[in-house]
């Protein structure tokens, strides 16, 4: 039985707002990243991610997953994922998907009735925070218990995959962070300013994923938690007034 996976959002913003972010809008709506479509139906609906769709969901889910608003969906075809669109920011596909949750223990069982199962949990990488990791197909669903959870579950955002995060940044040079080192060895991500653009969900970019770099099991782990503290520190030099180095391009 093939496992759902989430093929399109519904974002409540303009098409505007992501035209001005580098992105390619089709038809006045439509953003399409690989094997996940995003519909921006206006911020007359609201703000934020107003709802989502799930290929291969269980009959039995008729209303919602987590408490966000789902809808059964129709997997794209191998020919589409082929000719995915390739942005004018560089980014052509879904890394991961954030999902904020009030109760992740509640997010797990919710999830485990469609039909998900986690592939790893950690509360060791992001301090304070735990972090449940599926991977049912391309993008990675990662829900998250963050220590000020939100009084709802909501799909807070994105980080997508870019060719070039340098050229990204070069595309959007006052709007996206410069780039520093990611969590995941031999990658580099940064942050795009969404407000700035009208945006309403959180984006951020990261290079693509480089196999055989992070390990297996509770060596994995250390090594991301290391990652994560060195990322930490990166960026709090960066808060410091006077500072100006750049960021490193090791992968720590």
């Amino acid at each position: 039985m093939p496992l759902p996976y989430p093929v399109g959002f519904d974002i409540a913003d303009d098409a505007e707002a992501w035209e001005s972010a580098g992105f390619t809008v089709r038809d006045g709506e439509f953003v399409h990243l690989s094997e996940i479509t995003i519909r921006l139906v206006g911020r007359s609906h609201g703000q934020g991610i107003v709802g989502w769709s799930f290929a291969n969901l269980p009959n039995t889910c008729t209303a919602d997953v987590h408490g966000i608003p789902t809808t059964h969906a129709t997997a794209k075809p191998a020919n589409a994922l082929d000719q995915a669109t390739l942005h004018r920011n560089g980014a052509y596909a879904v890394d991961h998907i954030v999902v904020m949750s009030h109760d992740w223990q509640q997010g797990v069982r919710d999830f485990n009735d469609i039909g998900l199962k986690p592939l790893r949990l950690t509360d060791k990488v992001r301090k304070g925070v735990t972090q449940v990791i599926y991977r049912p197909s391309q993008a990675i669903i990662e829900l998250v218990g963050p220590e000020k959870p939100p009084a709802i579950p909501q799909v807070w955002g994105f980080t997508l995959v870019t060719k070039d995060v340098d050229m990204t940044h070069h595309q959007l040079p006052d709007t996206t962070k410069k780039p520093w080192p990611a969590v995941q060895p031999g990658r580099q991500m940064t942050v795009l300013k969404h407000a700035q653009h009208g945006v309403s969900v959180g984006i951020a970019f990261m290079s693509p994923h480089v196999r055989d770099l992070e390990g297996k099991g509770e060596d994995r782990e250390k090594l991301l938690e290391k990652r994560a503290r060195a990322q930490e520190e990166i960026l709090q030099k960066r808060e410091t007034p006077g500072w100006s180095g750049p960021a490193s391009k090791s992968t720590l």
